[in-house]
């Protein structure tokens, strides 16, 4: 059967689309309104995005939300510390077609502080996504609004060595995240926990020589699963020929360990040479070794592989003509 022509609802030309009696129509929207003073900036934001509105991009990815929040961005202390802060009200069953409404408040919090060497800055937020579950093929699907809240900081002290033209780089970041539903029965509520850590110390020497120390750690968390990552590694750089080419090796090797269904190993190498020939020539190449064993309580398996990759760039530039000298009278 044929989908017969309609009305177009919203004013286009019908050589751009031509609606049709299956045809939905679904609106998504976010605007703006800022205003710039000597010390702060007072912002009005609006977003809606209508229930089932799916598009081809990331930019709406969520559904059935609307939100309406103000934003404040100003610097203290001789704009030594910056904030970022935003918070409003956010709800969802747009349609009415769910049997409840969820109204919450959204916020976020970025907050930045840099004096000499030092710097620091932490963030925190929360948001919401709307999910379909699927409980059974013969039930209706329940939909479920998804909360994420999300802290992190970073810290960076840098150490310059102005006799010797040295740079010491001393850097901390962590996240932590938390995901819940709003399912009241907590047997059947979906829990996610995450800690990331990583710590990197960077030394640059006054005769082109890099070196990078980095350790970290990972835990994920999942309802009964939990999951622990550590992590370290190694890499040095050299710059030769007045920085036309550059050489690295780095190294990494990271331990997982899952509760209750074993542990793997993951090696990791690569080499890797960049050559600036000219203008418009460069060479690259790249080698990379990959060695992994999964251990369990009832077997062991190794896996190893080497990938190595060469590539030619050319850079297309346009010559200026040299401009022809104006005579004097």
């Amino acid at each position: 059967m044929k989908d017969a022509e309609a009305k177009n609802e919203f004013p286009h030309p019908t050589f751009l689309f031509q609606g049709r009696e299956t045809t939905k129509y679904k609106t998504a929207l976010e605007s703006n309104f800022d205003y710039q003073a000597a010390a702060y900036s007072l912002g009005l934001k609006y977003r809606r995005v209508d229930p089932d509105y799916k598009t081809l991009g990331a930019y709406f990815f969520n559904s059935d939300i609307e939100e309406w929040t103000l934003n404040l961005s100003t610097s203290l202390f001789k704009q030594a510390v910056s904030l970022n802060t935003s918070g409003g009200i956010q709800r969802n069953n747009l349609d009415g077609s769910k049997p409840n409404r969820l109204n919450r408040l959204v916020g976020s919090l970025d907050a930045a502080y840099s004096k000499g060497p030092f710097s620091l800055s932490a963030n925190y937020s929360n948001n919401s996504a709307d999910v379909a579950y699927l409980l059974d093929p013969a039930d209706p699907v329940l939909n479920v609004l998804i909360v994420t809240q999300d802290a992190g900081f970073s810290a960076t002290y840098t150490i310059q060595d102005t006799s010797s033209q040295n740079q010491h780089v001393f850097n901390l970041t962590g996240n932590a995240q938390l995901v819940t539903d709003d399912v009241e029965d907590p047997t059947t509520s979906s829990f996610s926990q995450m800690l990331v850590a990583n710590f990197v110390y960077s030394l640059g020497l006054a005769s082109k020589w890099g070196f990078t120390a980095k350790a970290n750690f990972n835990q994920n968390e999942l309802s009964s699963l939990l999951v622990r990552r550590y992590g370290t590694g190694f890499g040095v750089s050299k710059s030769l020929l007045e920085g036309k080419l550059t050489s690295g090796l780095d190294i990494n090797y990271f331990y997982t360990v899952t509760e209750g269904l074993g542990n793997n190993g993951n090696f990791t190498s690569g080499l890797n040479l960049n050559w600036n020939l000219s203008e418009v020539h460069s060479l690259s190449m790249n080698w990379m070794l990959l060695s992994t064993k999964n251990t369990s309580a009832t077997a062991s398996d190794q896996f190893g592989e080497v990938v190595g990759t060469v590539g030619y760039q050319y850079r297309f530039m346009k010559k200026e003509k040299d401009k022809p000298s104006q005579k004097k009278n």
